[in-house]
């Protein structure tokens, strides 16, 4: 473990029990437990008496949804009471692998055994292929699959319940979740353009051809014929429709809906147990992929890899450079002085890939260097950090665009909206969580008529692209929050424009 996550632990426990002491739990057993859990290292803290979270803040400004999020992030331990006992719990953060290394293991590994395999006679690889590979590759799609649906409809319900029902939301709330509403549907839009230079074209008769009929199929199909069928069916589209009807109705309901809220809050973080150990098995998954194409000489499926590595760098350079321009022109700044400013948090995600690592960072660059209030930053950074995803956006679309090219899936200009659409809610929905990739890609082939096949290669190259997701996602955010902070009037305007 980190040293600084060690101190960081520590302190957090001293705090705990200091304000079980000064609440008067002095002379109360408190007991230290530390273990694992599915392979997640653990340490709680439990002590007896009445209700007392030591972690709550009177008129706290980040409502039930960010103390979610920073949770998640392992930001902030986890608070449970039962049967007279309040129990704090941490979840440990293990020293990562680097996970290029980690691919580059995989593939070298399974590239070497697929060469290697080829010395067999053929009938020996068509039945090892057939009667062990493929069966165990297609129960992993299986599992990804069972998945999807839930995963799906309790990150959207939470998160419309969550955000609704805090008490901020008022004037800074909705306009931070509008202003990053825009900025995701901008990143759409912009990853559409890129449509020619991946995408296989427009199929004639795909779709309806882009015609009204077409458009109100899709409009009117979202309506399922019974709460069952799109769980069933993998109808993602159903699924979110029926997710946003429920975040809206608990909504509605308020305060007679608590106990049903907390359910969906706790079947939150079990989706986000499972996610954590089917990350675990992707590293295997990738195996097995690679050696299956050896063997089949189908490796040319990852021949243009190159083309969309290049396309999607290229993509989000332009796109953080519209927003840094625009922001400079709009704040009267220099652009480069906004670039110096976030260097710091850009080369920190970048080497790191882990919003958790970047956190205390952003806040900071936020608050002191681009003159964001305080009170801003801490509700909009853990929010932006669910809910900013332009960067993750673009990457969703264009691999949608890479893998319906190289599977030759029919498009049409609806099929291409759909595609935006879907990709902003996936980008959005995707759990902070080894293992949310695998799903959230299974959930837009899907939807979008490519092979589940396509899954595994997505995720070689999504190893690739981690660091540089998270990177760009982490100098955008601070770009879009100086903006709505200049609206609400909450920016020190001379500490941004100042060389600090």
């Amino acid at each position: 473990m980190d040293p600084n996550d060690t101190i960081r632990y520590r302190l957090s426990a001293e705090d705990c029990l200091m304000h079980w002491m000064e609440r008067g739990f002095e002379g109360h057993d408190v007991i230290l437990q530390t273990g694992t859990r599915f392979g997640i290292p653990l340490m709680v803290l439990e002590a007896e008496g009445p209700r007392d979270d030591p972690n709550a803040v009177e008129n706290e400004d980040l409502g039930a949804y960010c103390g979610s999020v920073l949770v998640s992030l392992n930001l902030k331990p986890e608070f449970s009471y039962t049967d007279g006992v309040n129990r704090v719990t941490f979840r440990l953060k293990r020293k990562s692998h680097n996970q290029l290394v980690m691919l580059a293991v995989v593939l070298v590994s399974a590239l070497a055994v697929g060469f290697l395999g080829l010395l067999l006679p053929g009938q020996i690889r068509e039945e090892i292929t057939s009667g062990l590979l493929e069966p165990v590759y297609d129960a992993f799609l299986n599992m990804l699959g069972c998945v999807a649906g839930p995963l799906v409809f309790i990150s959207v319900t939470w998160g419309i319940y969550g955000i609704g029902d805090m008490e901020t939301l008022g004037r800074v709330g909705k306009k931070l979740i509008l202003r990053f509403a825009r900025v995701m549907l901008a990143a759409g839009c912009f990853a559409a353009v890129c449509f020619p230079l991946l995408g296989p074209g427009f199929t004639a008769g795909a779709g309806q051809g882009g015609k009204l009929s077409g458009l109100t199929e899709i409009v009117l199909g979202v309506i399922p014929p019974n709460i069952v069928d799109p769980f069933a069916s993998g109808n993602m589209m159903q699924i979110i429709f029926l997710a946003v009807a429920t975040g809206i109705g608990l909504l509605y309901l308020g305060r007679r809906t608590e106990t049903v809220a907390k359910a969906v809050d706790q079947l939150n973080a079990l989706v986000s147990l499972l996610m954590r150990v089917i990350g675990k098995l992707v590293p295997a998954a990738i195996f097995l992929v690679v050696v299956v194409m050896v063997w089949t000489k189908s490796l040319e499926t990852l021949g243009d890899v190159w083309k969309f590595l290049a396309v999607y760098v290229g993509a989000v350079l332009v796109f953080t450079a519209l927003m840094v321009l625009w922001t400079a022109w709009r704040r009267k700044v220099n652009p480069w002085l906004l670039i110096r400013k976030s260097s710091g948090v850009f080369m920190l995600a970048l080497s790191t890939a882990s919003e958790t690592a970047t956190f205390a960072a952003s806040a900071d660059t936020c608050e002191n260097r681009f003159g964001i209030e305080p009170s801003l930053v801490s509700f909009g950074l853990p929010l932006g950090t669910m809910m900013h995803c332009p960067v993750l956006t673009i990457y969703y679309l264009l691999v949608i665009f890479f893998f319906a090219g190289r599977y030759g899936t029919a498009c049409s200009p609806v099929w291409l909206v759909v595609s935006v659409f879907v990709a902003i809610v996936m980008a959005v929905a995707a759990p902070p969580v080894p293992g949310g990739s695998a799903v959230i890609f299974a959930v837009l082939f899907a939807q979008m008529g490519i092979p589940p096949e396509a899954v595994t290669p997505a995720l070689a190259i999504d190893a690739l692209m981690d660091h540089f997701i998270v990177a760009f996602e982490q100098t955008l955010i601070p770009m879009t929050l100086t903006n709505a902070s200049a609206k609400l009037g909450m920016i020190k305007i001379e500490v941004l424009r100042s060389e600090k």
